[in-house]
């Protein structure tokens, strides 16, 4: 995964999804953009406020569970909080 984040209007969070065409067949792409979307709603109070995220998936991941998921969403934020935010700040794991 590769978090995008920029800011926006204060007190707002919206997060967006992208998933290449490569990174399995159409169903499994959309199983992964309804969790991310679930872990994001759950746990949105993890994210700064005032910030738009965009969540970019390049290649498959190893298992399709909301706990993976949650995993490594909780890892980015984790990178990400604290820090000063400009436009587009990137933060890739990999």
């Amino acid at each position: 995964f590769t978090l995008i984040a920029s800011l926006n209007l204060p007190d707002t969070r919206r997060v967006g999804i992208s998933i290449r065409k490569k990174v399995g067949k159409a169903h499994d792409r959309n199983r992964m953009k309804r969790l991310l979307r679930e872990v994001f709603r759950r746990n949105k109070n993890r994210f700064p406020e005032g910030c738009d995220f965009v969540l970019v998936v390049s290649s498959p991941p190893s298992t399709l569970t909301y706990s993976a998921f949650q995993e490594a969403i909780f890892s980015l934020a984790k990178k990400l909080s604290g820090r000063p935010l400009t436009r587009g700040r990137r933060h890739d794991p990999t």
